[in-house]
């Protein structure tokens, strides 16, 4: 169960967010329940919203609005699961990703990672590297027009082992 209330919290729900996951990390405890993010973060907590969040923390790999909808959507309409998405979004629970298939989004992590994505069966796997941030501050140092980064976006591609066995005895 998670200690932390909103009171006991900093105002910006990112900051949030990351004290949750700091803390479950550190105590030992597993991830917070969808509930009590979704109240963390400031939002009605409705059966729908704490239907998708389940549905995302169960998945260690991004989803497609499609996925979502497939499995959760039957009490949802679309128009709904985008507004419900964009408010993920806004309160810092979700990350959108674009891996070339259409938006795509996963719970947001504490840890900064990013994707190496097969181009046969499209399996996704998370990986992180403190490179690919030194590159970027490096960028925008060179920079005259940048004053600071906001984010970024930092994917691989590539034929997993699995596909590649496949397709060496075809």
């Amino acid at each position: 169960m998670c200690v932390f209330r909103r009171a006991h919290l900093p105002e910006r729900p990112l900051l949030q967010i990351i004290c949750i996951y700091i803390y479950s990390y550190f105590m030992g405890q597993a991830m917070c329940n969808p509930l009590e993010l979704i109240q963390n973060a400031g939002l009605r907590a409705t059966s729908p919203r704490v239907a998708v969040l389940s549905y995302l923390a169960k998945h260690s790999y991004p989803v497609t609005i499609k996925d979502i909808k497939k499995c959760v959507g039957k009490r949802i309409d679309l128009v709904t699961l985008y507004r419900m998405m964009n408010d993920f979004l806004r309160v810092g629970l979700v990350t959108r990703i674009d891996l070339g298939k259409g938006p795509q989004f996963e719970l947001k992590s504490v840890h900064e990672h990013h994707h190496i994505v097969c181009t046969r069966c499209d399996r996704i796997e998370d990986f992180s590297d403190e490179t690919h941030e030194k590159i970027a501050q490096r960028i925008l140092k060179k920079s005259g027009s940048f004053s600071q980064l906001t984010g970024h976006s930092f994917e691989l591609y590539g034929v997993c082992v699995p596909c590649a066995k496949r397709f060496a005895h075809a």
